[in-house]
């Protein structure tokens, strides 16, 4: 399993998904618009994703602190990371730690289509919105859906070669029902995210100032 993700983050990573081609750049500048005013940053499901050392490289001086989370050990500490300000932590999201409010912001990505019923799912936002004044959640659209290129890499690259187990990818519609069900008492806002690698729905969730003051 490590050797596979290594080839992924050193060879097709590098010279075939490459940022340019993902748009990364631009990715990280919505997502960083999108926790403008928050000054602490949980990334609830990280994987071996670069995704929130390049957030708080954007942002700059305006991070206080963040910290990076996964349920494997082996996928963070793939990650490369010389920034003081983060750390990281080896927990399961749908049961993390951390106290009420105790991020401005947390951020999960891709992690939806891994929970194996709607239970795990449920939990996973109690928590995120438990933890965090405002939730950003990412999520790829069903490859199915989507076709085209984006159809062919999730079938063949990442369930076939990195055999990436996930099952459970949402239509739009679909996506938009699961995040108003579990943030009934939130303001909810959508948009989407388009790159080589499909379309990304984004969900942001935040909570009312008398749950936040609480």
């Amino acid at each position: 399993m490590q050797l596979r993700y290594l080839i992924h983050k050193e060879v097709v990573k590098r010279f075939i998904l490459t940022n340019k081609r993902k748009n990364k750049k631009g990715f990280i500048q919505l997502l960083s618009r999108l926790m403008n005013g928050y000054k602490t940053i949980l990334d609830a499901s990280c994987g071996d994703s670069q995704l929130l050392t390049d957030i708080v490289a954007e942002k700059g001086n305006n991070i206080d602190f963040a910290i990076g989370n996964d349920i494997s050990w082996s996928q963070v500490s793939l990650i490369k990371n010389k920034n003081e300000n983060i750390s990281f932590t080896n927990h399961d999201s749908t049961n993390l730690p951390f106290s009420e409010n105790a991020f401005g912001v947390a951020i999960c990505c891709n992690t939806l289509h891994h929970m194996p019923s709607e239970k795990h799912l449920a939990k996973l936002f109690q928590n995120l919105i438990r933890v965090a004044e405002k939730v950003i959640i990412v999520e790829i659209e069903n490859p199915q859906n989507t076709g085209g290129f984006p159809k062919l890499l999730n079938k063949y690259y990442y369930e076939g070669f990195l055999q990436d187990v996930g099952e459970r990818y949402l239509s739009q519609e679909e996506f938009r029902l699961k995040v108003e069900e579990n943030s009934k008492d939130a303001k909810v806002r959508f948009s989407n995210f388009k790159n080589i690698q499909g379309n990304y729905m984004i969900a942001e969730i935040e909570k009312n100032k008398k749950t936040v003051s609480k």
